[in-house]
């Protein structure tokens, strides 16, 4: 799945446009770093913050290699 695609079936749920969908992820992972956790700090990023598309990524590589999918 696309990362607009995610936006808009999230904004489709909540009942927000996929704009704000993105705005509202990218504030969630913002506040997220400010205080990052361990696992979070292992999220490979060419900034200081990752992407939303970064992090999924990474959460992918995780889970297929612990259920070795």
């Amino acid at each position: 799945m696309r990362i607009k695609e995610i936006y808009k079936t999230v904004a489709k749920k909540h009942g927000i446009s996929a704009e704000e969908a993105e705005a509202e992820i990218n504030k969630a992972i913002a506040k997220a770093f400010e205080n990052p956790t361990d696992f979070a700090k292992n999220i490979p990023c060419e900034g200081n913050i990752p992407t939303t598309e970064e992090i999924i990524k990474f959460c992918h590589m995780t889970q297929t290699q612990s259920y070795g999918n």
